[in-house]
Order: C-alpha cells, then structure tokens, then sequence
C-alpha cells in the first residue's frame, strides 16, 4: 500500500493538472502550424559531453579494431558504438511534433505517429521524460530538463508546459494545429546521424590512441 501522503501529493498534482489544462481549453486557440518540441543547447551539450567521456573512458577489447579484428570483441564493440550512438541523438537530436493527426516522435529508424484518438493525456515524469497514456497503453517520448531542476532554477518547467498543452489538444479538438508535418518530415528517423556517429565512436580511441 502507498503512503498516504504520496496518495495525497499525486492527488494534488492530478487536480493542477486538469486546472491547468482547463485553463488552457478556455484562453488558447489552435495554432494554424504544427507545434514542435526539440532538443535545444542544453541537450546538445549534454549529447557532446556523454559523447566525449565515453571516448575518453572507453577501454576497447584486443581485437576490436579493423586491423586484426576477433568477431566477438569486434562485434562487441560495434554494437556498443551503435548503443552510444542512439543515446547521444536521444539527449542531442530528439523532436516532438504536434498537428492535426497526432503526435510525431523521432525514433532511431522513422518518426512514430501517436494519433489523436489513442492519446489520452500526457505527463512529465521525474526525469523530464513525457509518457502518453492511452487504450495502447503508454509511450514514452521527449528528453526535457527534470521538472526537479526547474524548481531548482526557479523557471517554468518547459517539459511540463509541453504535457498540458498535448493533453489539452488531445482532450479538446479545437485546439489541436491545424498544420500537417510535411511527409518528408514525417518519416525521418535518427538513424541517418547515428549510424556515421556511431562509426565515429568506434574509431574515435583507436584514432586518439598515442
């Protein structure tokens, strides 16, 4: 059984939220262009700095480089490389658009609709990561600042701002953009970063080793 107090806390924060959303139902109107959410400096530094300490801190098997390579400790490290790759284009790369069909989230391979009737309401969990909650189940998607650093900073919490206006489009058609993403845009997928980057990650200590 849960603490009565996290019951109550969780009650709380359930009842701001469909305040805010409330809220937002009344004054907003629908955007005439798609809403997006991305990555921005915070990111790509966090991107570039998890990068540059796997590269630094890395110690690759014998074997693993391409001039004598063994399959196992190759592959190992290939597949590593690959791994690095995604995470650094998740904190670095990741978007979210918003417009009349749904929700477009960028996957490593393709950009994965979330349409309008299976989204239910969407919320900003602890590590600024957003979880939309539907008849599907839940989905996870967007790498925002934990809303704990917000309080931290004294600053509105974007992650959580981006939360309330997705459930408020998706509980309120009339608020939801007009736009449609472009289909180009639509589909494209992290991959065609990650792939060179995470080629680059695996030559990066054979490269740099004196």
């Amino acid at each position: 059984m849960g603490e009565p107090g996290g019951e109550d806390s969780r009650a709380e924060a359930r009842r701001a939220k469909r305040a805010r959303v409330a809220l937002l139902a009344a004054s907003a109107t629908a955007p005439p262009e798609p809403v997006r959410w991305g990555a921005g400096w915070g990111g790509r530094v966090c991107g570039a700095v998890v990068f540059a300490v796997y590269v630094a801190s890395v110690h690759r098997p014998e074997g693993a480089g391409l001039a004598r390579p063994e399959p196992g400790a190759f592959l190992f490290a290939l597949w590593t490389s690959l791994v690095l790759a995604w995470a650094v284009c998740r904190l670095a790369l990741w978007r979210v658009t918003a417009d009349r069909d749904g929700i477009h989230v960028r996957r490593m391979w393709s950009t994965r609709l979330l349409a309008w009737p299976v989204v239910g309401r969407v919320d900003l969990r602890h590590d600024g990561v957003l979880e939309c909650f539907g008849p599907r189940g839940s989905t996870l998607f967007g790498t925002f600042a934990p809303p704990w650093l917000a309080r931290l900073a004294r600053r509105d919490c974007p992650g959580q701002r981006a939360a309330d206006l997705l459930t408020a489009m998706s509980l309120h058609p009339h608020l939801r953009p007009t736009g449609r993403v472009p289909r180009r845009a639509a589909r494209a997928g992290f991959a065609r970063w990650a792939l060179p980057l995470g080629a680059l990650v695996h030559a990066a200590p054979f490269l740099l080793r004196p």
